[in-house]
């Protein structure tokens, strides 16, 4: 079965501003170098579901977590690893 590749109108605005908020806490509470890594083990994931028929709805609400949760802890992450030099 052919599914056709995710788009930016398949990620839903809901999920990606929940997902933000979240990042913004989890980025304060543990590092968010861990954050973007978790962020990125979730895109993967989503976009394996997103190709599926069955699992499609899921995949793109993971696609959404995942850049909601990317949005804070990508330039955070920057900040700390200079920081770090």
């Amino acid at each position: 079965m052919k599914t056709r590749p995710i788009e930016i109108h398949d990620l839903q605005p809901w999920w990606v501003t929940a997902a933000f908020v979240c990042g913004c806490v989890a980025a304060l509470l543990i590092s968010p170098i861990r954050v973007l890594i978790a962020a990125t083990l979730i895109t993967f994931a989503g976009l394996l579901a997103f190709h599926t028929s069955r699992y499609r709805r899921a995949g793109a609400r993971a696609a959404s977590f995942s850049a909601g949760l990317a949005i804070p802890a990508l330039p955070l992450s920057v900040l700390h690893l200079v920081d770090l030099l």
